[in-house]
């Protein structure tokens, strides 16, 4: 019987990201259940309602993905669902809504976490539309050398000459929509190697959502 309803619940998600919003309003969950493979390729719809049920039962059970993985759904509400993909992978799936638009933006956020953890995020319309990021400039991901402060990039011979790639963790907070970007090259370097850079960088870079606009500001 819980099962029914949590597929009928999904349905008439499903039916609002296709329509409009006048139906109602589209949640994280039913935008998880009704992304094409394409975007979850390990796991099927069966395996996405599995993960919902476990989930809202409040067992930590998890589903079997395609990969003869393990999966699982660590967090959900209406705007945000947190998916633990693999032992070394989660996926973020979050509503954005956008102010005088009645459609509402998917973005994905994906974390690796070996060596260290490393995000990308990439975005979406409310019936999975990949939205390029680089003419809609929802977000402008920082540069290495914004995450030098205090003159480490100053001049050639610098702290940020020895930094070859940035590695950093997207975290994203609900109230208010903030994506904090936290630096986790210390989790790749050493903690001795890094103390000498971490006079010169910056802990975590914060952006704020602006439904006005529909992107993340970067805070100052």
């Amino acid at each position: 019987m819980k099962r029914f309803v949590i597929v009928i619940t999904l349905l008439v998600a499903a039916l609002c990201t296709a329509t409009s919003s006048m139906w109602g309003r589209t949640t994280a969950a039913g935008a998880f259940v009704n992304a094409p493979s394409t975007i979850f390729p390990m796991l099927d719809r069966n395996a996405r309602l599995d993960m919902i049920d476990y989930y809202n039962s409040g067992s930590e059970t998890y589903t079997r993905n395609l990969l003869k993985g393990e999966s699982r759904i660590t967090a959900m509400d209406s705007d945000m669902v947190t998916i633990e993909m693999t032992d070394a992978s989660v996926y973020h799936i979050l509503l954005l809504q956008r102010k005088n638009k009645a459609d509402t933006l998917f973005a994905l956020i994906r974390t690796v976490k070996l060596p260290a953890a490393d995000s990308d995020i990439c975005f979406f319309s409310n019936n999975w539309e990949r939205v390029e990021n680089e003419k809609s400039k929802i977000f402008n991901q920082p540069s290495l050398q914004e995450w030098f402060v205090a003159g480490g990039s100053s001049d050639k011979g610098t702290p940020a000459d020895n930094v070859p790639f940035m590695l950093s963790e997207y975290i994203f907070e609900l109230k208010p929509r903030k994506l904090v970007l936290k630096n986790r090259l210390a989790d790749f370097m050493g903690k001795d190697e890094f103390a000498k850079l971490k006079p010169f960088m910056a802990d975590s870079i914060v952006y704020v959502w602006d439904s006005d606009r529909a992107r993340f500001k970067k805070q100052k």
